[in-house]
């Protein structure tokens, strides 16, 4: 199974869930969706196999294990920054 790599359908899927969370738990939706979306975000933009990271990739004839483990090494710090913000 696997899930869906463009950055609009992630949202539109998660967008419900959003919704659920805060309903249920009394929340602010923003608050909500805003960390998860910059989950979504940093995802989209450096791991494989998001069709842009792979069409780089593939143009620079990179190793896609290594840009793997750079795109983990690089989304880790940036959402540790942007989460709390």
């Amino acid at each position: 199974m696997r899930i869906a790599t463009f950055f609009g359908v992630q949202i539109v899927l998660l967008i419900g869930i959003v919704f659920t969370i805060t309903n249920r738990l009394g929340g602010n939706v923003v608050k909500t969706a805003i960390p998860l979306f910059a989950g979504v975000a940093a995802a989209a933009a450096f791991l494989l196999p998001d069709p842009t990271p792979m069409l780089v990739a593939s143009q620079m004839n990179a190793d896609f294990g290594w840009m793997i483990l750079i795109g983990v090494c690089a989304t880790i710090p940036a959402m540790l920054i942007a989460g709390p913000l």
